[in-house]
């Protein structure tokens, strides 16, 4: 219930603003984005003191202390629970919400007394706005990159582990530097004319882009950094920021390299044999490997099929991935929904369709039915999943409750969205075998409509549908589904704030335009969208 205020409350005052004292929180707040606050809010410190001689002075346990390492440097590390716009080089962090909430600084205190990580002489500080930026990666970004939202998260796992990773640490804030700018971005104009906070923001964001590069490549210079978990997550998170820049700016390349530290390295297997202990010193939990490999795997599946002929798909031996841990994926892992079984479809298709682009011109007629015969298969066994079953291993206490049966229901129905995506995919790649003749299209694009007005209002599974929306739009012919199709893609960018579905739209449109006029059947002919997109 919501209750007026006596008093004009903190976060107006401190704004120098007539607060409406309505409610809590107040309209002003709530209007500027900002967390309301009645008083002011407690602030963790280093130390015993904000000011005077004790200010930085910790009192530690004697069992605790390192050895010649005075109380000052205690390896411990706390957060300010306000990080009012920092300045980072003499530049104020651009306009937002700048208040960090309660609950992050929380579940960071409870990191914080796990020794693993934090009690280590190489913890590195973060300066006053690296804190704002990772506190904003906590609050408003790590939502956006799974499929469920529950307290188990992979991605928060990353901050507590950044402390020791110059490289990760840095990828983490260009990151959320690179969110922050986007909220400044238009839907209906790529290149906008901005104000003068959204071009600093923007010049923040490729500012951080570049120091976490450098990080990056000092890290890669280094041989006993080539086998660190961490390393390969900081490649990781460059994918994101690629989707979060264009969805077209290298995120192949990156993804290569994360495969080829993997096929040199092959952690995997070195890692499960070993004592937790030594697990943790060489990088990062079990989960926390196996979840990031896991969407190494996604990307390069989703992104086949609009890569460079062959390279999505270059390095099969590089990810030895456990088919069980994949398919039996926990839905608090799961990133973007899709089921095991259609990627390894989706990855089946791709591969096919390099070999047809490699040979359809002197293709034999053995082969040629061999190629119609085994994407045919392939086919008909998509038509066939049942995308009504069980996805994940979803706990009884999950489907226990009618509200969480209605949430399965609705994955169920994002599972059919994939599905529909893949059929499409294999009906156009199947397509010059065929003599051109392909079936079913347009009643496919239109129940993928149908399909996404039962999503409409969950914006945890609008923001998984990128892929299956974009194929699904290349095959439609109706002005009005159009319209349709446009306003999902404003959505997703609504929901994720990532460059790639403004550029995902004006793609479709100039495909639309063109009438898909030409003769060849658009996955054998991705030179025509200009670059290697991705789109998910």
């Amino acid at each position: 219930m919501e209750n007026s205020l006596s008093k004009p409350c903190w976060t107006c005052r401190n704004r120098h603003v007539q607060c409406d004292q309505t409610r809590m929180p107040c309209a002003k707040c709530i209007k500027a984005g900002l967390e309301c606050s009645e008083k002011r809010p407690v602030r963790w410190v280093q130390g015993v003191a904000i000011r005077g001689k004790m200010q930085g002075h910790m009192y530690v346990c004697p069992a605790d202390r390192p050895v010649g390492t005075s109380s000052r440097r205690s390896g411990k590390i706390v957060f300010k629970a306000h990080a009012t716009r920092p300045s980072i080089r003499g530049n104020a962090v651009p306009k937002g919400n700048r208040s960090l909430s309660k609950s992050s600084i929380r579940k960071r205190r409870n990191t914080d007394n796990d020794g693993t990580v934090l009690a280590d002489s190489t913890v590195m500080y973060p300066d006053h706005g690296s804190k704002y930026y990772l506190d904003y990666y906590l609050e408003h970004m790590c939502k956006d990159f799974v499929f469920s939202q529950t307290d188990r998260n992979m991605l928060k796992d990353l901050v507590p582990f950044s402390l020791n990773d110059s490289a990760l640490q840095k990828s983490l804030i260009a990151l959320a530097a690179r969110h922050l700018a986007n909220r400044g971005q238009s839907f209906y104009q790529v290149d906008p004319i901005g104000s003068h906070d959204s071009t600093e923001a923007n010049r923040q964001a490729l500012v951080f882009k570049q120091q976490a590069m450098q990080a990056l490549l000092k890290t890669l210079s280094d041989p006993v950094a080539l086998n660190n978990d961490r390393t390969r997550a900081s490649i990781f998170l460059f994918i994101l920021l690629d989707l979060m820049e264009s969805g077209s700016s290298g995120w192949d390349s990156h993804l290569e390299g994360a495969k080829r530290l993997l096929y040199l390295n092959q952690p995997t297997s070195k890692v499960t044999d070993q004592a937790p202990s030594e697990q943790k010193r060489l990088g990062m939990s079990q989960d926390l490997q196996a979840f990031l490999m896991r969407q190494l795997y996604l990307v390069e599946s989703l992104g086949s099929l609009f890569a460079r002929p062959g390279r999505a798909t270059s390095l099969p031996q590089a990810i030895a991935f456990n088919e069980h841990s994949i398919t039996h994926e926990s839905i608090d892992d799961s990133f973007m929904g899709c089921p095991a079984f259609l990627l390894r479809a989706i990855r089946f298709i791709s591969t096919e369709r390099d070999l047809l682009l490699a040979k359809l011109l002197d293709l034999g007629l053995e082969a040629r039915e061999t190629h119609k015969r085994s994407l045919e298969e392939m086919i008909s066994r998509v038509e066939a999943f049942d995308c009504d079953r069980s996805l994940f291993d979803i706990p009884k206490e999950f489907s226990s409750s009618p509200h969480n049966q209605d949430e399965a229901h609705h994955r169920g129905a994002l599972s059919k969205a994939y599905r529909i995506g893949v059929l499409i995919y294999g009906q156009r790649v199947l397509e010059p075998l065929t003599e051109g003749q392909t079936s079913g299209l347009v009643e496919l694009v239109s129940e993928l409509l149908n399909i996404f007005d039962t999503l409409r209002d969950d914006q945890n599974l609008l923001k998984c549908v990128l892929w299956p929306l974009f194929v699904a739009g290349l095959e439609c012919q109706s002005s009005l589904q159009r319209k349709y199709f446009l306003m999902h893609l404003e959505k997703f960018w609504m929901a994720t704030k990532c460059l790639n579905a403004i550029h995902a739209a004006k793609i479709l449109e100039d495909y639309w335009q063109e009438g898909g006029s030409k003769s060849v059947s658009w996955p054998f002919d991705s030179s025509r969208f200009g670059r290697v997109w991705l789109f998910m």
